[in-house]
């Protein structure tokens, strides 16, 4: 809830009603909270019409830090190989959420991971969503590796507007595929 009303206050905006929506008190919301989807879902929907940015998801990502997931974010973020980074993801996962579902899966010489969601989202948290937590994942593990770390390919859920899809590209640095 932190990060999320961070990133509001970003573009110059009172978090406040919007946390109200989804019937969150800051001042009462703990680490160990836990926001029911349809709350979350609201929130993001309201935060993303505030803004008007369609792409609030990779801002939302810039106040994320590895223990904004708590030890699960540490375990990680000191992960001795980018295999046992995504092999700890997928088996520690259902602690920090039960709102999706992620998979590593290795095919041969490709690896990747699947997150789906285990609830319905609207069609605004899902894209924001698929956005933050891609960037999320490829912020941590580019703590964890090296600063210029680039996967060969990232699919995400939605194919942002074109005036939009240069943020994209300089956030990830590789090839997009839009679902």
């Amino acid at each position: 809830m932190l990060a999320l009303s961070q990133a509001i206050e970003s573009y110059g905006l009172d978090p406040g009603p919007i946390l109200q929506a989804g019937e969150v008190e800051l001042s009462q919301f703990d680490v160990n909270s836990r926001l029911p989807s349809h709350a979350l879902d609201r929130m993001i929907c309201l935060a993303v019409e505030a803004t008007g940015d369609p792409a609030f998801g990779l801002r939302f990502v810039e106040f994320l830090q590895p223990t904004s997931y708590h030890a699960l974010g540490v375990a990680l973020l000191y992960s001795p190989t980018l295999r046992s980074f995504c092999q700890r993801l997928e088996r520690y996962f259902a602690m920090a959420t039960t709102l999706d579902d992620t998979r590593f899966v290795e095919e041969g010489d490709v690896a990747y991971l699947v997150t789906r969601p285990l609830v319905s989202y609207s069609n605004t948290l899902r894209r924001c969503h698929s956005d933050g937590w891609t960037a999320w994942i490829l912020k941590l593990l580019r703590q964890m590796s090296r600063p210029d770390y680039a996967p060969v390919q990232i699919d995400l859920v939605w194919a942002p507007p074109s005036d939009l899809q240069p943020r994209y590209e300089q956030l990830f640095h590789c090839p997009l595929n839009f679902l």
